[in-house]
């Protein structure tokens, strides 16, 4: 098995190509933009400045649904295999199936743009939560209930789950970093008209299956919920590894290499 993720793609003859999500890197923010337009918008420009024909797509935790989206905009004879890792599918989907939506209800990008009272609370809460940068002018607030009930019920189980990640996995937690997301990107990033509410993507649309599909969750995942992982790795018949006693982060970052491998198509 290989170790380092440099190490993997290096080994597997990889290039690794990881687009920044408008509002991060030299990006602007696109108010508005949907997760199911972003491949054309942003992707496809950067596709054809670096010569790329058929890719595979990967995405962790949020980013699951922009890889679905991907695979969903080419198609199976342009992107051959799609891996997810602790995946998260949003709201639509969630409710028709009966399962846990896992994330609050965001504001709207147009409630955004008029800074309501209600998002005057989400900016403050998140940029003391996440540790991300507030205009000066942003006055403190209460958090908004939902979030708060969400954080009481899962902050517990995040500290223990990081606790052991850190204990058994020490490499892979070096390898994780401080959010660095611009605040107002945060906010239109997860507006609930563009992304958690995902119009024009459905993964039921996406006609990769088998080996040619990895996900990977967390059972004991305290943020996106379990059983979307389950759900995903049943419809598309995936290759599917579950990990229990490290949370959400540890879904996320162990034995990434042989996540590639599989990816890859390496037994």
């Amino acid at each position: 098995m290989l170790g380092s993720w440099t190490e993997a793609y290096e080994a597997l003859n990889v290039r690794m190509i990881k687009v920044s999500l408008p509002g991060l890197g030299g990006s602007s923010l696109h108010p508005g933009r949907r997760v199911a337009d972003w491949p054309a918008t942003d992707l496809d420009p950067i596709l054809q400045a670096e010569g790329v024909g058929d890719f595979s797509v990967s995405g962790v935790s949020y980013g699951t649904i922009h890889a679905m989206s991907v695979a969903q905009h080419y198609g199976m004879d342009r992107v051959p295999s799609m891996g997810l890792r602790v995946p998260y599918f949003g709201l639509p989907l969630s409710r028709e199936l009966d399962l846990p939506n896992g994330q609050p209800t965001f504001p709207t990008t147009e409630e955004v743009r008029r800074n309501t009272p209600e998002v005057q609370r989400w900016r403050f809460a998140l940029s003391e939560m996440m540790g991300l940068v507030r205009d000066a002018s942003t006055p403190e607030r209460d958090c908004p209930a939902e979030l708060k009930e969400i954080v009481a019920a899962t902050s517990k189980a995040a500290a223990s789950s990081y606790a052991a990640l850190s204990r058994d996995y020490a490499e892979e937690v070096k390898g994780m970093s401080a959010s660095t997301i611009p605040l107002e990107a945060m906010l239109y990033m997860m507006a609930s008209d563009v992304a958690l509410d995902l119009p024009g993507l459905d993964r039921r649309n996406i006609g990769l299956s088998g080996d040619r599909v990895v996900v990977w969750y967390a059972d004991d995942d305290e943020d996106c919920p379990p059983s979307h992982g389950r759900w995903l790795a049943k419809h598309f018949q995936a290759r599917t590894r579950v990990f229990d006693g490290y949370g959400h982060a540890g879904g996320a970052v162990i034995d990434h290499p042989r996540f590639i491998e599989e990816l890859m198509g390496r037994p």
